[in-house]
């Protein structure tokens, strides 16, 4: 459903994110920055990784101590889960990701958001190079789309500003993009990959709301 032209549109905080090499099946990542805490702050969090076995492995995750919710998931050349938790308090916090076998390296890219729906308005995944999709977008919405290959390749988005782009000891790389909607409509958010391994990408339409 999308939002009613009175809402008041999304904002976002700047975008976090890291890494970690180490084959765990419980990665926490410290201290990592929310930004201004809000009552309506929420974190759409990318978690990505190789699992070097049979996938998906994701089982949970939390942010600041909360809980996160799983709204995508795509597994091809690497694994890739799109989460939200509703952060309000504090400017820092541990994101913990559970699996439920040792992967061999995860990675995170975190969204603080402001004014957004935790109900998205239009998704997709793709597990193709290039990769895209054609979104609904609403006014005063947010598109974000992510991306991770399990070979360390160079990433190039269109239709969206690069957030983050970077890789794991050559064995993993991982890139996510934004764009804040300002007439809604469609959006097609593209990403293309230096070379042809597998690739696993997600992409998400919010809305503004409660």
């Amino acid at each position: 459903m999308i939002m009613s032209a009175g809402a008041a549109p999304i904002t976002i905080g700047t975008p976090f994110f890291t890494k970690s090499a180490s084959g765990l099946s419980t990665y926490t990542f410290p201290s990592q920055a929310f930004g201004a805490a809000a009552a309506d702050r929420k974190i759409a969090l990318f978690i990505m990784g190789n699992p070097g076995g049979a996938i998906p492995r994701y089982s949970s995750s939390t942010i600041g101590g909360a809980s996160a919710t799983q709204l995508l998931q795509e597994f091809s050349g690497g694994e890739i889960e799109l989460v939200i938790a509703s952060v309000p308090t504090g400017t820092t916090g541990d994101v913990v990701v559970n699996f439920s076998a040792t992967n061999n390296n995860c990675a995170i890219i975190g969204y603080p958001m402001y004014g957004a729906s935790s109900t998205l308005l239009d998704s997709a995944t793709s597990t193709s190079n290039p990769g895209s999709a054609t979104l609904t977008t609403t006014s005063g919405g947010l598109v974000l789309a992510g991306v991770v290959s399990n070979s360390n390749y160079t990433t190039t988005w269109t239709g969206v500003t690069e957030d983050a782009d970077d890789s794991i000891s050559g064995a993993l790389v991982y890139s996510s993009g934004s764009k804040l909607i300002t007439t809604g409509g469609t959006l097609t958010p593209e990403y293309t990959l230096s070379g042809g391994a597998a690739r696993s990408g997600v992409f998400a339409s919010f809305q503004p709301g409660a």
